[in-house]
């Protein structure tokens, strides 16, 4: 009797899952499995993830498909920003930005480069600023008295609008009297 009822037992199980194989459903642990979103979307109760991992990477592709929305609306809120461009024979020269000393009774020459070997410099009096137009990338700029480095300050140009000293600019480096 105990052959016949473990004969009985084998032969239901693999009943049932021939019976599951030919309707394409593949059960692991007594989970329905599925290869794709799209099986499962279609009811092709067949392949490789449960129902509860689908949720899950259907819940997760919602959650970055968000996230993106949200990038992507903040991408545009800031390329609708006007920007203060400079353009020559429809060429741009670059985003509007100042270079400041800030020190009293000081002329300051100031260079400014960017790793492509542009480079710019300028010669300011004491208290004064000069505006002028770079390209975006990153650049360095030099503050030299009486032919001494006081300082050097690394900052980039982007299209984002930023204040200095109650004007828009693009970019902005300066020397203070505490730099000297």
């Amino acid at each position: 009797m105990r052959r016949f009822a473990f004969l009985f037992l084998i032969l239901a199980v693999v009943s049932l899952n021939a019976c599951a194989g030919a309707l394409g459903i593949a059960y692991v642990g007594g989970k329905a499995r599925y290869g794709s979103e799209e099986q499962y979307n279609s009811g092709d109760h067949s392949g490789f993830s449960d129902a509860e991992e689908m949720a899950k990477i259907q819940n997760e592709k919602e959650s970055l498909r968000q996230k993106k929305d949200g990038f992507d609306t903040a991408m545009a809120k800031l390329y609708a920003q006007p920007t203060m461009t400079k353009t020559e024979n429809g060429i741009s020269m670059g985003f509007k930005g100042i270079v400041v000393n800030s020190t009293k009774e000081t002329v300051t020459a100031v260079i400014i480069n960017n790793s492509t070997g542009l480079s710019t410099s300028y010669t300011l009096d004491s208290e004064k600023e000069q505006e002028d137009y770079l390209l975006p990338g990153e650049y360095t700029a030099v503050f030299n008295i009486k032919g001494q480095e006081k300082a050097r300050w690394i900052f980039h140009v982007t299209g984002a609008i930023h204040y200095f000293k109650e004007k828009k600019v693009h970019w902005a480096t300066f020397l203070s009297a505490s730099s000297k």
